[in-house]
């Protein structure tokens, strides 16, 4: 993920995911046994991959400092946060660093340590934190609702049992990467649709405001 100012005011933004298409082909062995388990299943110590290891954390994988395969959704956004254009198209990319959520939140925070270890990629950071507080700013703007919601995270010892479980939080570095990705779909969405192809679309209806619409909030605040 990527994004750099324009010239004449917003941005340009890449999304780039690993292309397994390029080797997992339909009717082939590999693509039936990824249609019979479905997902990737991720407990809290281990997962169990949907593709063989050597695609999953291999070929397709976006390690760092190697080159990949990929499918690019490349966007352009207004000043305001308006998705303005996409296209779409196949690249190969090097990624320069596996960064973790705590790990770029803390950089904008000022870590120095941090900032120090990984200071040719805090200005590409510091950007996309900027994208992402106008894409913020316009989503409320058309109305649109945050959940902030809570997750567990187990923490094991060494003969792999549980030890305690921590709560987390998340934090502007989850929503950077939710925003743009939320692009992204949108963008995929609409390029489907202008192509008249068959596809199907999740769509949320509107919200019906009234005395039972706090129900879920309430009831969550008393402990349910």
């Amino acid at each position: 993920m990527y994004c750099e100012k324009k010239r004449g005011g917003g941005w340009r933004l890449w999304v780039a995911i690993a292309d397994v298409s390029y080797y997992v082909r339909p009717g082939t062995p590999l693509d039936g046994e990824a249609r019979s388990r479905g997902t990737s299943v991720y407990f809290p110590s281990q997962v169990v991959p949907m593709l063989p290891e050597v695609l999953s954390n291999g070929l397709c994988s976006l390690n760092p400092q190697v080159d990949r395969l990929c499918m690019v959704c490349e966007m352009t956004i207004s000043a305001k946060g308006r998705l303005t254009g996409f296209k779409f198209y196949e690249a190969v990319m090097s990624s320069h660093a596996r960064l973790t959520y705590t790990k770029v939140w803390h950089m904008l925070q000022g870590d120095q340590d941090l900032r120090e270890q990984y200071a040719p990629l805090v200005k590409h950071i510091e950007e996309l934190h900027n994208l992402y507080k106008v894409l913020d700013g316009a989503r409320e703007e058309r109305g649109g609702i945050s959940f902030e919601s809570e997750e567990a995270k187990f923490i094991f010892n060494a003969e792999r049992r549980i030890e305690r479980i921590e709560q987390t939080q998340r934090n502007d570095a989850h929503k950077l990467i939710e925003e743009c990705m939320i692009l992204a779909n949108i963008s995929a969405a609409r390029f489907v649709e202008k192509a008249e192809e068959p596809a199907l679309f999740r769509i949320h209806g509107q919200t019906e405001y009234g005395s039972d619409y706090r129900i879920p909030f309430g009831a969550r605040g008393a402990g349910a």
